[in-house]
């Protein structure tokens, strides 16, 4: 699924939507996830 983020960002920017991109490897407590998703809490 992340490989397809790419796409979906161009057309954000081609938009002047902005965006940002986190990445870490201590996200916080888990409070979702599924095959697709993860969602976190700091």
């Amino acid at each position: 699924m992340i490989m397809r983020v790419a796409g979906y960002l161009e057309i954000l920017d081609h938009h002047g939507i902005g965006w940002t991109c986190l990445c870490s490897g201590n996200p916080g407590m888990i409070i979702y996830e599924d095959p697709y998703q993860v969602v976190a809490k700091p």
